[in-house]
């Protein structure tokens, strides 16, 4: 289990302290998160996400079922597009 830390993408220095390179506008647009050196965004970020937060372990076996990788990801979207 590793340890969850918050990152506001508005702030320049957690920019740079996280190598994120990515533009403002495109880290608004989903969630993102580092890992392992890699930056998942979306869906995936998501599934991610909620392996490693306890209350939410139960999900896990259900976004990792086949099939769920594609239509999660056009569900994700779908809610991203539409929060204010």
């Amino acid at each position: 289990l590793k340890r969850v830390i918050f990152a506001n993408l508005y702030d320049a220095n957690l920019r740079k302290k996280y190598d994120c390179k990515l533009p403002i506008k495109k880290l608004e647009s989903s969630l993102h998160i580092a890992f392992d050196e890699k930056m998942l965004k979306g869906f995936d970020g998501l599934r991610k996400l909620c392996m490693h937060i306890p209350t939410l372990w139960l999900l896990v076996p259900i976004l990792y079922l086949p099939g769920m990788s594609g239509t999660g990801e056009c569900v994700y979207q779908w809610i991203a597009k539409r929060r204010k």
